[in-house]
Parts: structure tokens; C-alpha cells; sequence
């Protein structure tokens, strides 16, 4: 058995050590070895059950440590340990929910309710509380029932279901949106978590691409077992029309169950006699100082000089993210590092960095400085496709970059395309 996480959907991590100490997950399946796959992939979702994460926190707790936020992000970094004892304390558990097999391998059903129950058979964990719907007013009762009767009573975070259409032979004609959203499958989200709390301020940072993006400073508050301190503002004109002030008692909600948002104002909690004062838009970058532009956007601000620290630190973070070119050790306090100390300006900079440079640097070491500059050297073996997402140009996604590597086969192919 080996097992890896989602990734970036193409690559993901390898965490063998850390899935075979979670007791639900069999090392050998059940059942006759002729009506198994030789070889499959078993997809599913590692989780931690409120139970666990309260003794969990509680044993922290009376070891003097700090307590966990959520079981949802103790469950992702639980999975990823580099040390697999330390995985195997954590209370994790597991969900199967589909299966790939290998070209010309059969699948053991053709139907999406078979294979749970073939999944169950194998000895495999499967969601509870699943049901085949004939009609979209059975959907409706469905999702209404789990939201409102079967989610208080259930010992594990869901912020919605997943509706699919039950014959799996259908699926390949149905096809996939921009190579991950399944046209055979949708989610039905539950109405989420709303929590009051103060506007402390509204503050901006600065994308690699120019744009000033707002963003709510708020007093901590707990929303869906986490705690949020931020919030998403996405524009200018969103921030006019919702007439946000600093000071102001908001509404925040989690979108999803993950991104926290601000619905609006509390209009009866706002002094009438001393109202906060209206937020004013910046006309000058807050980082640099040159004065801004209007986008295609609508409501969006950019700040239209390259040599911006804040967009050179974000394309950099950009540059060196999972995704891209995958440095490992490339942080984003160590980028900030190495542009304060005057020794990366852009990503070319990175390839020149020795160890004797950045072992000056506070907090480095020989060690670290000498690995930091190997997996900088490493990076040079990613695909075409990577380094054309790395480098951050408009409009090219991570499919728009694989369509043209696969078009052009190498960089000098793509520069002297016409």
C-alpha cells in the first residue's frame, strides 16, 4: 500500500508511513483476491472526529501546550507529520468515496451506491447516511434532512454533501470543467456559520499583479470552530456598497466553511451621534507610493510599478509556491530575507544565491543555507509547464500553461512563436 495527498491534483505528497497508523484504513482488503483490482487507487478523506480532537486538546492542555483551532487543519497537518509516531497519536479517521483502476482494468460497479457498498465489503470505511435519489425533490428532502437533523448529531465536520449522478458509465461523456470541477458531481452547501463582532480596520495589501486588495481587520470571533481574525473585502466598490467603516459591528460569515467574508454593517449597533467616518479608497500604492489605477475590474485599484517591493515579494512567493516551481524552504519571511538584504530582485536572483551569502542572514545556518540553496539548484528540473505558471503571466493558468508546454516543447519554441 502506498498513499499520497490530492496536491495540486497532478502531485501530491508522499504520507504511506502516516496512512497505515490509522486503524480504519486495511492493510489487506476482505474478500475473494479474483474480484479485487490487481492494482487501484482508493480515494478518500482523512478526518478527525470532534471526539479525538476535544481528548486531544485537552491532553495538551495538561501538558502545557497550545490548544488546536479546528479539527479540520489539525487533520491536514496531522496527515503530513515527517515523523509517522507522531501521526499515529493524532485521532485521525477515514473516509472512502471512490476508487480508480488501471487502462483495462474493469471496475468492480457501475453504479456509485454499488461501489460504496463494495467499499463497506472490502472492509473499507464509508461516509454514512447516503441515499439514491430518483428525483431532484428527493435530492432537496435529502440535503434538508442532513443539514437539519443529521448534522448536530454527527461526531464530524461537514460543511454540505456531494449529489452525483449514480451510473458511472456516464461520467467520461459528461466530462470535467477546466480539469477539476466534474460536471457528474456538485456539492450541495449547507448555509453557513454568522458570528457579530468589530470592524477594527480595513487594511490593504498588494498582489504580484499591482492589485490592491482590502481586507477586514476584525476582533477575533468564532465562527464553525475556527477562529477568525480576517476577512476577505474583494473590492473597492464592494467596501462602498456595503458601506463598511472602521469601527463599525459587522457580520462575518465562512463561505464554505473556509474563506470568512463580511456580510455587512450592524446598522443599529453604529453610534448615530458619532458615526465612524466613510472609508476613503487610497490613491497612492501603500507600499511604494505610486499613485494608482483603475482596472477592467470593476472596484479594483492597481499600482501599476514593477519595482513595487510588495509585488516583487508576492511574485516571488509565487514563483517558489507548491504549485509552481516547489522550493522548499523558500518562505515567505525567508523571501522578505533575502530582498531586505539587496540579494533577490526577481526570480533570476535566486539561481545565483550561494550558501556564503545567505548563511549571513539571521537565523540561517550553514546547514540550512546549503539545503536551502540545493532545493533552489533542484527546482531547475521542473517541467515547462511549471515554470510558465511560475512565472505569473496574464491569463495563463495552470491549463493554459500544460496546453503550451505540450504545444511548444520548450522555452525557446514559445518565445519565437509569432
Amino acid at each position: 500500500m502506498a498513499g499520497a495527498t490530492r496536491g495540486n491534483g497532478t502531485i501530491g505528497e508522499n504520507v504511506t508511513a502516516n496512512l497505515r497508523t490509522i486503524k480504519q484504513i486495511p492493510l489487506r482488503l476482505r474478500g475473494d483476491p479474483k474480484s479485487i483490482p490487481f492494482q487501484m487507487e482508493i480515494r478518500g478523506e482523512v478526518y478527525m472526529p470532534y471526539s479525538g480532537f476535544e481528548r486531544m486538546n485537552q491532553e495538551r492542555v495538561r501538558a502545557g501546550e497550545p490548544v488546536y483551532a479546528n479539527p479540520r487543519n489539525s487533520a491536514a497537518g496531522s496527515v503530513r507529520m515527517l515523523d509517522p509516531a507522531i501521526s499515529a497519536a493524532r485521532p485521525l479517521r477515514f473516509f472512502a468515496y471512490a476508487i480508480a483502476v488501471a487502462a483495462g482494468e474493469e471496475l468492480p460497479a457501475h453504479e456509485q451506491f454499488a461501489l460504496l457498498d463494495q467499499l463497506e465489503q472490502w472492509g473499507l470505511p464509508v461516509a454514512p447516511h447516503r441515499k439514491r435519489a430518483r428525483t431532484l425533490a428527493d435530492v432537496h428532502a435529502w440535503a434538508e434532512e442532513i443539514e437539519n437533523r443529521v448534522r448536530p448529531d454527527l461526531d464530524f465536520q461537514i460543511d454540505g454533501g456531494v449529489v452525483k449522478v449514480n451510473d458511472m458509465r456516464l461520467w467520461p461523456d459528461l466530462g470535467v470543467v477546466g480539469g477539476r470541477e466534474p460536471r457528474y458531481a456538485i456539492a450541495r452547501k449547507f448555509a453557513p456559520d454568522i458570528a457579530e463582532t468589530k470592524l477594527i480596520r480595513i487594511d490593504i495589501n498588494v498582489g504580484r499583479t499591482g492589485s490592491l486588495n482590502p481586507y477586514a481587520v476584525l476582533q477575533p470571533v468564532e465562527i464553525g470552530g475556527a477562529t477568525v481574525q480576517l476577512a476577505t473585502l474583494h473590492n473597492f466598490e464592494l467596501i462602498r456598497d456595503k458601506d463598511l467603516r472602521d469601527g463599525d459591528i459587522v457580520q462575518v460569515k465562512r463561505a464554505g466553511e473556509v474563506i470568512p467574508q463580511v456580510i455587512g454593517p450592524v446598522p443599529d449597533r453604529r453610534d448615530p451621534d458619532h458615526p465612524p467616518a466613510p472609508f476613503v479608497p487610497p490613491t497612492k500604492c501603500p507600499v511604494c507610493g505610486t499613485p494608482v489605477v483603475s482596472g477592467v475590474d470593476r472596484g479594483m485599484l492597481y499600482c501599476p510599478n514593477f519595482e513595487c517591493p510588495a509585488r516583487q515579494l508576492e511574485g516571488l512567493v509565487h514563483f517558489a509556491s507548491r504549485g509552481a516551481m516547489d522550493i522548499r524552504g523558500l518562505s515567505y519571511a525567508r523571501l522578505r530575507q533575502l530582498i531586505d538584504a539587496g540579494l533577490v530582485h526577481d526570480a533570476a536572483d535566486l539561481y545565483d544565491l550561494t550558501a556564503a551569502q545567505i548563511v549571513e542572514l539571521e537565523r540561517f545556518a550553514d546547514k540550512s543555507a546549503e539545503t536551502l540553496v540545493e532545493a533552489i539548484q533542484a527546482s531547475k528540473t521542473q517541467p515547462l509547464s511549471r515554470l510558465l505558471l511560475a512565472l505569473g503571466i496574464d491569463h495563463v493558468g495552470e491549463i493554459a500553461a500544460r496546453q503550451l508546454a505540450r504545444h511548444f516543447g520548450s522555452m525557446d519554441a514559445l518565445m519565437n512563436a509569432s
